[in-house]
């Protein structure tokens, strides 16, 4: 039965309620709970009936939405709350534009692309990316961006501070505001990487990978035929009731066929290669796919 638009938005506002609600469990560390009910929310799209201004138009004949959803810290500083808004997307492909809930118009339907965060936009006009400032839509950078690029996990929720740019074929970082982190100067930049326990970024160069941290310093040399940063955790020793150690990041490396892994010390800064710590099963599929690509 298709639903009304009265019926759309009534069904919006209790999703509204819900989230709210659902919201403050994050800072109580209910994450899961959270997660899974912004999953059902982020897919609501085929619930709601298409918005329409007061002449009665349609104003996001695309019918997609857009969910611009990531954490921040609580007021009282203890934690992180989930923050979750739905907006939709207007106009057509090449002029596109931007409208709440609501139906108020947010951007007007003119760009090429659009990248929502929580500060600023991130707007795509003539084949070129730019930083604007929200609400005020003033421009925040000079640059232009070739390309740029958000890192979100598979409920939709931006899980990295950094912004991959790119600018004639080489990689770096800006904030969320469009300021430069990392020059473009690389040709792989993975800001993923900048999400776990050991927050650095891995780059690649003339074939070779290493890592940088978050200034933009090397602090792997970029030697490597391959690196990737995962979870490393010894096997618990023999004998009953003995657990394993708990997880921790390590760098695997791989070097003229010899694999070794790096850790950090207590000041978060790399030690030396231990070359007997061997790879995961998904490093070396991850390994041998990216010789595939090579």
């Amino acid at each position: 039965m298709e639903i009304k638009q009265a019926e759309g938005q009534t069904l919006l506002t209790l999703l509204r309620i819900m989230i709210c609600a659902l919201a403050s469990l994050s800072v109580f560390g209910m994450y899961p709970i959270a997660d899974h009910f912004f999953d059902l929310v982020r897919n609501s799209d085929a619930l709601i009936a298409p918005l329409r201004d007061e002449t009665g138009e349609q104003l996001n004949p695309s019918g997609h939405v857009y969910n611009l959803y990531y954490d921040e810290k609580a007021e009282d500083g203890r934690g992180l709350r989930h923050i979750f808004k739905q907006y939709y997307l207007a106009g057509s492909e090449g002029a596109l534009g931007l409208v709440d809930s609501a139906g108020r118009i947010i951007l007007e339907p003119q760009y090429e692309d659009i990248i929502l965060l929580p500060q600023s936009y991130v707007l795509k006009q003539d084949g070129a990316w730019r930083f604007y400032s929200r609400p005020e839509l003033e421009l925040m950078s000079d640059t232009a961006w070739d390309n740029v690029e958000i890192s979100r996990n598979e409920a939709d929720k931006i899980t990295s501070d950094l912004v991959k740019v790119e600018k004639d074929g080489l990689f770096g970082a800006t904030d969320q505001t469009g300021n430069i982190v990392v020059q473009p100067e690389w040709e792989g930049c993975e800001i993923n990487t900048y999400a776990v326990d050991w927050p650095i970024i891995r780059v690649q160069k003339d074939g070779r990978y290493g890592f940088i941290n978050r200034s933009g310093r090397v602090i792997i040399k970029v030697r490597y035929d391959y690196a990737q940063l995962d979870l490393y955790a010894e096997p618990p020793p023999e004998g009953d009731g003995e657990t394993a150690a708990p997880s921790v990041p390590v760098i695997y490396v791989c070097d003229d066929g010899k694999w070794g892994g790096i850790f950090a010390d207590a000041d978060g800064n790399p030690q030396a290669v231990d070359w007997q710590i061997e790879p995961t099963a998904e490093v070396l599929e991850d390994y041998r796919n990216s010789q595939l690509g090579s």
